[in-house]
């Protein structure tokens, strides 16, 4: 099975514009591999920040505080995630780490976005 990063052109958005990435195997220099790395990076920041928009909206569907938790969503997301990191060729528990803190942190969100539109 081929994994996921196999899929996707070398490229992000910058400035607006796609630009063309170099791949690992032409990358001359460490600073073309850190340069690289720092795009990716900046470039996880931006999704992460779009899904933050999205998590907002959703807390506008929930009914309680308890929905906002959604622990058996939780559990569905995490076992996708492992399962799109071993596909990825990665380790699942760093991977599932880094989701599960992300998780945290958005139903944290959600939880206060929720709260503020049902005060009163």
């Amino acid at each position: 099975m081929r994994n996921r990063s196999e899929y996707t052109l070398p490229t992000r958005i910058a400035d607006g514009e796609i630009v063309r990435v170099k791949t690992p195997e032409e990358c001359t220099s460490l600073q073309d591999i850190r340069t690289v790395i720092d795009g990716i990076d900046h470039d996880i920041i931006a999704l992460i920040a779009r899904r933050r928009g999205y998590v907002q909206v959703a807390a506008t569907f929930k009914t309680s505080a308890a929905t906002v938790s959604a622990a058996d969503r939780v559990a569905t997301m995490m076992a996708q995630r492992r399962q799109w990191a071993m596909e990825a060729g990665l380790s699942p528990d760093p991977i599932e780490h880094v989701f599960r803190t992300l998780v945290t942190y958005f139903t944290d969100v959600e939880l206060q976005h929720w709260e503020g539109q049902n005060e009163g």
